[in-house]
């Protein structure tokens, strides 16, 4: 019922967010300040310059083919490019033949993951003022938060001022503003955790030359020049600025008839600056120029409302409360960027765009929509114990088709509070009893402006001597195009046991979603791949339950846990073709929306006669297996490996969350543990897995004759792409994260008074310190696996008030 009231803006759930407020009295001041320190979290082991050699002579023999030989041969390494592509490396591996005989302890190991990654540390300041009389009240506050991050060359600041601002101009007409004014600035960095990033590069090869200078090209590799050529020299800067604030006027017309007018405003301005300095990777490597780019984006984003309420109390015992909005709401967006090379000296990077030689791009845009709304809203109440809401919301949106863009929005919910009944009135072990059940409907229309209008592309070809822009359709029109709309049903309970020492709430829902707003696959023979429809239906069941406890209280010390926990299934009811899958889509009929369809590993084909004779049957159906490749699982028994051999492996969204938190007072000491969990998700992540000789990787158990691993394949040298490597990319995302852990301290008040505070209360903590998962790369939280570091933060920090 609640999300109906916000229609297409409540489409995902509704969240209230109450800041701090000036009342009336002293004026008191707030400061706030904490200081941290990061560490980035633990990152699959990669393999050492020994490893990488073992590595590396697989891949290399079984290229060669031959006998098998696993003793180390100084006459194959030193034709290994692999190991011998540099001076450098060439001298590495001299040092573990100098004595005739291989020592892999003599080998000079590279970290080079250590080169850009630091210690991170984040602080922030906050100072506010807040206060007031009787016609004013006001809160103004200032925020500065700034953190160097764990990877090199990657940054974030941001300042904020707040004002919430409330004035009596009578004793019946207020007007206030609760506003926020916020300026970021983002260094990106660049070249760490990217494919051929730091985590790539040989062990055997060193980042510098002979003379201490830096090596463009370690390995002798043109594509994969040195990333730490990029530390200090390439820029990715992301600039924003932000005015998000909401402006009203609350008047009291008569006896419970008040009006409300109010205006949100969110302005965004941004500027993204990028600069690749000559020389480095980021521009392609050595004898490449330098290259710079900007992009500006501005954001206007308003929503003026008009609410009239009416609230009454009949006979006692009858509470009525209607209200009715109006409101519109738009959004424009204007960017532009320009994209150059061949700059003549990089002292100014991209301030100076305008003397390149090369201008590679210029673009602009513009995107609009708007939405316009009408509501009404009736809530009952009788005797405090019978409640009923009855609503009802009209959406029109400029994203739809003509004649599809207004829907109406109902929804009704009733209550009843059973606690207010004589036969639970004076009960001592039930302080708290709610059933509540409701019924409503939303709307989503979250997709890009003139979806319904087509685009267009542009081409440019020759044409006699001339160069001639031609247009050419990229996306199919659908003049068709509604909302996706769901129904909602759902039904809860509210409790309190014991002097509210127990209370919580337990819901149940059930969401059935048609027309969907998803892109639906298209024979290429159309001319375009996909086209954006309304499409079929689908059923999300689910239950949420919240349980607060106090377990311990007395006059020195309380123990409070509070317990979430939330379960949902969906499930594809319908599709554009009725109850058909639609594989292209990669959609089937009782599955999720968000699923991996492809085939499942199977383990290693080994050397053994049970192997080699399963082989067989699929050589001679055009596979050319061997010992030491993957195996997939032959779904249908006919031994060939087609589309028909794919299985359903998992869905993307978790099955099942929860958190945990806990609190601790003892006297004037305080703590807090909170840990959360998702449960029941796949990941599909290939944790930059490359098993081609030339990469270095995470450490795996691979395959050789003299270690028959289940686990991963033989490595071939130069093979971009083992045949069915990705079968091997799918891993549980289950985990449980100890997400903080704090200890305060508040001084107490006979301190405070000799020290002229009000409060005063120090604390430190510790931020995501401990993971719990199978997930075999840094977080599965995210799937980042080399891509972003996970990091692990200690803070130290004070609250004061004067």
């Amino acid at each position: 019922s609640a999300t109906a009231i916000y229609g297409n803006r409540g489409a995902n759930g509704v969240i209230i967010i109450t800041t701090k407020r000036g009342q009336k009295g002293k004026t008191t001041i707030d400061f706030n300040n904490y200081y941290g320190i990061q560490t980035n979290r633990e990152l699959p082991e990669l393999m050492d310059a020994a490893a990488f050699v073992e590595y590396s002579r697989e891949a290399q023999r079984n290229v060669l083919g031959g006998t098998y030989d696993p003793t180390p041969n100084k006459q194959r390494d030193f034709l290994n490019d692999q190991l011998i592509a540099t001076p450098f490396m060439t001298k590495n591996m001299e040092r573990a033949w100098a004595s005739g005989t291989y020592d892999a302890s003599k080998l000079q190991s590279t970290n080079w993951i250590d080169y850009g990654l630091v210690e991170g540390n984040i602080q922030n300041y906050s100072l506010s003022l807040r206060g007031g009389n009787d016609a004013t009240r006001f809160m103004i506050s200032g925020d500065y938060f700034v953190n160097d991050g764990v990877v090199v060359d990657q940054s974030y600041k941001r300042y904020n001022v707040r004002l919430n601002l409330e004035h009596n101009i009578s004793s019946k007409v207020k007007l206030g503003t609760n506003s926020v004014f916020t300026s970021s600035s983002q260094e990106a960095g660049y070249g760490v955790f990217d494919v051929y990033g730091l985590k790539s590069f040989n062990p055997l090869a060193s980042p510098f030359n002979d003379d201490s200078s830096l090596a463009i090209f370690p390995t002798n590799n043109t594509r994969t020049p040195n990333p730490i050529t990029n530390f200090g020299k390439t820029k990715r800067d992301v600039n924003q600025n932000r005015i998000l604030g909401s402006y009203y006027v609350d008047a009291e017309l008569m006896r419970g008839l008040s009006f409300r007018s109010n205006l949100g405003l969110d302005l965004r301005n941004a500027l993204n600056k990028n600069f690749n300095a000559e020389n480095t990777a980021s521009a392609g490597g050595d004898k490449t120029p330098s290259s710079a780019s900007m992009s500006s984006s501005k954001r206007y984003n308003y929503t003026w409302e008009n609410i009239l309420s009416y609230q009454r109390t009949f006979s006692q015992n009858h509470n009525l409360n209607m209200t009715f909005l109006q409101s519109i709401q738009e959004e424009k967006v204007e960017s532009s960027g320009i994209s150059v090379s061949d700059l003549p000296y990089d002292a100014l990077g991209y301030y100076n765009m305008g003397s390149a030689l090369t201008i590679n791009g210029v673009n602009s845009n513009l995107s609009n929509w708007k939405m316009s709304s009408f509501m009404a809203r009736a809530n009952y109440g009788f005797k405090g114990k019978y409640l009923a809401t009855v609503s009802a919301r009209y959406d029109g949106s400029s994203r739809l088709a003509e004649g599809q863009k207004w829907v109406m929005f109902p929804s009704t919910a009733v209550a009843w509070r059973l606690k207010a009944e004589p036969f639970l009135a004076n009960s001592n072990a039930i302080t708290e009893l709610k059933l509540r059940v409701g019924y409503g409907k939303t709307g989503n229309t979250s997709i890009d402006p003139y979806k319904t209008l087509g685009r267009v592309g542009t081409n440019r070809y020759v044409f006699g001597e001339a160069n001639i822009l031609g247009f050419t359709p990229i996306e199919m029109i659908n003049p068709d195009l509604t909302w996706e709309t769901t129904d909602q049903f759902n039904g809860g309970i509210d409790f309190g046991f014991f002097k509210d020492r127990v209370t919580g709430a337990l819901e149940v829902y059930t969401q059935n979603t048609h027309d969907l707003l998803l892109n639906r696959q298209l024979p290429t023979v159309s001319g375009f791949s996909s086209i954006l429809s309304n499409i079929g239906k689908t059923r999300n069941k689910g239950i949420e339950f919240s349980l607060s406890t106090i377990n311990i209280r007395n006059q020195n010390f309380q123990w409070k846990t509070d317990i979430q926990f939330a379960a949902n299934k969906q499930e594809i009811i319908e599709l554009w073709n009725g109850k058909n899958d639609d594989i292209g889509s990669l959609w089937f009929i009782g599955q999720p929306v968000n699923i991996y369809f492809n085939g499942k590993f199977n383990g290693i084909w080994q050397n053994t006669a049970e192997d080699l004779a399963e082989m067989a049957k699929f050589n001679t159906n055009g596979a050319t297996f061997k010992p030491g490749d993957i195996r997939p699982m032959d779904k249908n028994g006919d031994y060939k490996i087609t589309e028909a051999d794919r299985y359903i492996l998992g869905q993307q969204d978790p099955k099942w969350t929860f958190s945990l938190g806990n609190s601790f007072v003892y006297k004037n000491f305080d703590a807090t543990i909170f840990l959360n969990g998702m449960f029941g998700n796949t990941l599909n992540h290939d944790l930059d897995m490359r098993y081609d000789g030339r990469y270095n990787q995470p450490k795996r158990n691979y395959w050789t004759p003299n270690n028959p691993s289940n686990e991963a394949p033989r490595p071939i040298l130069n093979v971009a792409s083992l045949n069915y490597l990705s079968l091997m990319n799918y891993y549980s995302g289950d985990f449980i994260r100890v997400k903080n852990i704090a200890l305060g301290y508040t001084v107490p008040a006979t301190a405070l008074r000799k020290m002229k505070l009000q409060k005063l209360h120090v604390y430190v903590s510790a931020q995501n310190p401990f993971l719990f998962t199978k997930f075999p790369g840094t977080d599965p939280e995210g799937a980042t696996g080399f891509n972003d570091p996970s990091v692990t933060t200690y803070t130290l920090g004070f609250n004061l008030s004067l």
